[in-house]
This record gives C-alpha cells, sequence and structure tokens, in this order.
C-alpha cells in the first residue's frame, strides 16, 4: 500500500454524531417514504458522506466507503479488512459447536432451553459473564416476561458489563423486551428490584425508574 503522507488525529476531525440514520432529501415527502438504501455521496469535492443503511449491513458499508476515500486520498494506506476481522466478541472455534456447547452449559446453569438458546447469540464470548452471575445466583435464571427469552441475569449482565444506568437502559436498550412486550407493574417491579440491588437505588428512585416505563 502507499504510505501515508499525513497523519491523521483527532484534530482534524471537524464533526460527529452518533445515534441518527441520515436519509437522501427526496422532496418534502414524509421521512416513513424515504429510502433507507445506502449510499456514499460526494456532494463536493473531497467531501464524502454517506446516507441510508442498516446495522446489519453496517461493516460492508464501511468497507466500501474506506475503499472510496483509499482511491481517493493519500491519507489512508490500505483497503478495508473491517469485512473479514472477527469481532471481538466471535468464538475461535466453528459457530455451531461452540453454540451448542454454551447451550449446554447455561442449561446447566438453570436457564430454560429457549433461553439458554438465545443467550450465545446475544452475548458472544461474554457469555461467560452471563454463567458467573447465575452461579453467583441461580434465582435470577427466572424470566422477566414469561413470553421472551430474557432473564433477570440479563439485567444484572446489562448493569455490570454493558453500563446500563437506568431501568430502561436495561429493558429497551440492553434487550428489546419493552419494545417487544407490554411490561406490567408486577413485572417492572421484579426487573427493578435487581436492577436496583445492583445499583443501589432507593425505593423512590426506583418508584421513578419503573414510572419510564409505564404508559401514560
Amino acid at each position: 500500500g502507499r504510505r501515508l503522507r499525513k497523519p491523521i488525529d483527532s484534530s482534524q476531525i471537524r464533526g460527529r454524531f452518533a445515534g441518527v440514520r441520515v436519509l437522501r432529501d427526496a422532496g418534502g415527502k414524509h421521512e416513513s417514504s424515504l429510502s433507507r438504501e445506502w449510499e456514499l455521496l460526494q456532494p463536493e469535492p473531497g467531501l464524502f458522506t454517506t446516507v441510508g443503511g442498516k446495522l446489519t449491513a453496517a461493516r460492508e458499508e464501511a468497507r466500501l466507503a474506506l475503499d472510496v476515500l483509499v482511491r481517493a486520498s493519500d491519507l489512508l494506506c490500505r483497503s478495508s479488512t473491517t469485512h473479514t476481522t472477527p469481532l471481538p466478541w466471535s468464538p475461535t472455534e466453528p459457530w455451531e459447536r461452540w453454540r451448542a456447547a454454551r447451550v449446554g452449559d447455561l442449561a446447566e446453569a438453570g436457564l430454560d432451553a429457549t433461553a439458554a438458546g438465545a443467550a450465545p447469540s446475544r452475548y458472544g464470548t461474554r457469555v461467560g459473564r452471563l454463567m458467573d452471575i447465575l452461579k453467583e445466583n441461580p434465582a435470577l435464571a427466572q424470566r422477566i416476561h414469561a413470553s421472551e427469552p430474557f432473564t433477570l441475569a440479563d439485567v444484572v449482565m446489562g448493569v455490570r458489563h454493558e453500563r446500563a444506568l437506568t431501568l430502561e437502559d436495561a429493558l429497551r436498550r440492553r434487550m428489546p423486551l419493552s419494545l417487544l412486550r407490554p411490561l406490567s407493574a408486577d413485572i417492572l417491579g421484579k426487573a427493578v428490584a435487581v436492577a436496583g440491588a445492583q445499583l443501589g437505588w432507593s425505593a423512590s428512585q426506583r418508584e421513578r425508574e419503573v414510572a419510564t416505563l409505564i404508559p401514560a
């Protein structure tokens, strides 16, 4: 590859954003009707921007974008390898064999078959942390909602290892439970007791956390 003409550092970043998907303007159409297809645009010479795209295709889109930048700029020295680089939580052995072994471990630790089957895909090799939580307290193998494979151990996992700081963080952002099911006060009470014990919430704080997830 080419040598770097000039090193890149954080002082050269002009701006950034997160959590928003930019879509191509279509002349006043409502956003629900706009295309979600990914595109790499060059609105001005030397300025590239991406629009559209999906989380599930983000690595491939990043590869395509970086390859264009490599061809257009002397600042980069090689093509992207993101699409061939294993994610940090990927197992090194064949997926199905690894998953089957972990499902067995999780079932032995107390999870029901469906919850045990879902956890390896969600956590990858970090699933060992979930097993440690279950060994600490087997009662956390209880599902939060009977119809979804998320357990009280997942709440602890979110708080301890995924920086969940609120009940909404745990039940909506670390797992999509509150998006999938309406959650009664009783169900939220079980979850907030576990999260509150981890985060040291007072009784009044627990009430406020539950209130954020009960429809007005």
